[in-house]
């Protein structure tokens, strides 16, 4: 796809060419600005988007693509959102910019399109805007695989908060249908930390020292100046390579086993929206909080109904696999502890 220069938007440029009196004219003659401008003075949505569709047809115009997903996206020009077609017209944009890397520096393309379009296909919802609900894509259209294919080439064009998030994922499991890869993982976070994550950074450290990957006492040192040139706080009270005798290691243990709640290591929701999509019920105070799901604490709930609803539209199938995560987060924890225990 083409990008022509936004003359269109200058004024004395438009004043040149004599519109807004003969746009029409010139962009039924092959002008591509002038049809630019039609659909950006457009204050209807169909009309603007008409415009924007033979932009992309006949030009291959990639400013008009862009601009026909921001509108499906978050509902412009007083329309209400359409994530499907949002999600439709990204696929479109990165199939045709596929084997041409260059454009993937683009910054709508490589924030809002790449970035955007991995997290939907993972069942991501949109950016909370005031006055809007988030939505979701119905579950038949998301593609994990898709999803975290683009993902993952973002973190590889430079997207440092991508390759964080995406290589918590892989180290928590926190998804039904990712499965844990602490080598996937890892090698996230060191992108993350090359892009200048501290906290990543400082997780590096933490997983050389406790035993998640092979313990090693120089790439821990490593990463924990690394995470504290980056700025972590955290960091900055790790202290140094240490071990535990056998005694207090499997005192620790054995509380650890006996835990039965660990919320406070299992990512939650962090959405204020029910995680029932055909609800739009927002949490409105910290007194507020809906229900989370006892057995997974991956999801919640505004009532009963939302939750049987969503029990049985998935969840029943998605719960067993996110529990199954929690208690993987409690055994790495107690293979932590093993892995620091001397003999006395």
């Amino acid at each position: 796809m083409n990008d022509p220069p936004n003359h269109y938007r200058n004024p004395n440029y438009q004043t040149a060419q004599g519109w807004p009196f003969t746009a029409q004219q010139q962009a039924t003659g092959g002008n591509v600005q002038a049809l630019l401008y039609l659909a950006f003075v457009e204050s209807n949505v169909f009309s603007a988007l008409k415009h924007y569709r033979k932009a992309v047809r006949d030009f291959n115009n990639l400013e008009a693509a862009l601009n026909i997903i921001k509108i499906y996206e978050f509902g412009g020009l007083g329309s209400d959102p359409d994530l499907v077609k949002a999600c439709q017209w990204m696929k479109k944009v990165l199939i045709t910019i596929e084997s041409t890397p260059d454009q993937w520096s683009h910054p709508m393309i490589r924030g809002d399109v790449i970035v955007n379009y991995g997290w939907y296909m993972l069942g991501g919802r949109t950016h909370k805007l005031e006055g809007r609900p988030q939505i979701e894509l119905p579950e038949k259209m998301k593609n994990v695989k898709d999803g975290l294919k683009w993902l993952e080439r973002a973190a590889d064009i430079g997207e440092g908060d991508v390759a964080s998030k995406l290589g918590n994922l892989f180290m928590t499991g926190g998804h039904p249908k990712v499965p844990q890869n602490y080598e996937k993982g890892m090698k996230l976070f060191e992108k993350a930390a090359e892009l200048g994550d501290g906290e990543c950074a400082y997780q590096l450290a933490l997983s050389y020292s406790v035993g998640i990957i092979p313990v090693n006492e120089e790439k821990y040192y490593f990463w924990l100046k690394k995470s504290r040139e980056l700025g972590c706080e955290e960091a900055v009270h790790l202290g140094d390579f240490t071990t535990i005798s056998k005694k207090k290691g499997m005192k620790k243990r054995k509380k650890l086993e006996r835990e039965d709640d660990i919320e406070d290591l299992l990512p939650i929701d962090e959405s204020l929206k029910c995680s029932n999509p055909s609800c739009d019920a927002m949490e409105t105070s910290e007194e507020d909080r809906f229900q989370v799901c006892i057995a997974c604490r991956h999801v919640k709930y505004c009532s009963k109904e939302c939750q049987r609803e969503h029990w049985r539209s998935g969840h029943k199938q998605d719960c067993p696999k996110l529990k199954e995560a929690k208690e993987n987060v409690k055994k790495m924890n107690i293979d932590m502890i093993k892995n620091k225990i001397v003999e006395d």
